[in-house]
């Protein structure tokens, strides 16, 4: 009998209890996409907080951190803390992210040509100089850049979201432009005059990766757009012009400047706040002086 109390008394339970590494490491993974989620998640709510009050006119920019500000909207809708939103979706995935959260959509029309608030998330934020890019990704869809500009022009108050790995000391990478797909060739070489040494020029194809000219399949806006990225070079590949990094309201002005070019995706001065989600889980805010 006293080896049977030994045995039992034997600690079993950690061999038991132990979990094996690969499930320790999808709950780390889990984890890790869980505290992603909630901190992008504060930001949105934080955004809600200050600048949606019940009456408002919503223009819905696009991307995740709009998706879900759009959802607490909704959640707060369908709770009784809010009531008589209006939404102006400037793209289809916004006006989908808003119909399935049981936002009210409208147009600009309807709302008389004004939004007290558009919000929307940037692919790059250079807070100093309040300037942003939009446009750069091309999934989950194409970006109506023409649509977004016009509706920031008819808001009250434009609020961009960003997350802060996002935000940097000099806009860099790409410059999504959009022209008219008529003679696109012709306002790609004069754009390619302007960038020449610093910058390659990538019609971009309607999905996926492509040749420079943009495939077989290059994308085409419903408006008959194209879009031509002027991907920078260098390390890192920050925007230039003339082979200097010159302001961005220069860039804008040549490239603005150009036959054919119907509008770009630098953000100058329209921001009225910025909201930045940061990985510590307490979101800032920046307030523009415009």
């Amino acid at each position: 009998s006293m080896k049977a109390t030994r045995l039992h008394r034997v600690p079993f339970a950690p061999a038991f209890t132990r979990p094996s590494s690969r499930i320790a490491l999808s709950v780390k993974a889990q984890t890790a996409q869980e505290a992603s989620a909630n901190y992008k998640k504060a930001a949105a709510s934080l955004f809600v907080d200050r600048y949606v009050s019940p009456g408002i006119k919503l223009g819905l920019g696009s991307g995740e951190l709009v998706n879900l500000a759009i959802e607490e909207i909704g959640s707060r809708l369908a709770g009784g803390r809010l009531s008589s939103v209006v939404a102006v979706p400037t793209c289809d995935a916004a006006a989908s992210a808003a119909a399935f959260h049981g936002l009210p959509l409208s147009s600009l029309e309807q709302v008389a040509g004004k939004v007290d608030v558009m919000f929307e998330e940037v692919d790059q934020l250079d807070r100093a100089a309040n300037a942003a890019i939009k446009g750069v990704r091309s999934e989950p869809q194409q970006p109506q850049l023409v649509a977004a500009r016009q509706l920031a022009g008819k808001a009250d108050k434009v609020v961009v979201l960003v997350d802060e790995v996002q935000v940097v000391e000099r806009l860099r990478g790409t410059l999504p432009v959009v022209v008219d797909s008529e003679a696109w060739e012709e306002t790609a070489e004069e754009l390619d005059d302007i960038f020449i040494g610093d910058a390659e020029l990538w019609r971009r194809p309607a999905t996926g990766t492509a040749t420079p000219r943009g495939g077989d399949n290059p994308y085409l806006s419903p408006e008959g757009h194209h879009i031509i990225d002027v991907r920078f070079e260098g390390s890192p590949p920050s925007f230039k012009l003339f082979g200097e990094q010159q302001s961005y309201a220069s860039i804008s002005e040549e490239v603005m400047g150009v036959e054919g070019v119907v509008t770009h995706g630098l953000l100058l001065g329209e921001a009225t706040a910025a909201i930045i989600a940061r990985k510590s889980g307490v979101p800032e805010v920046v307030e523009f002086q415009k």
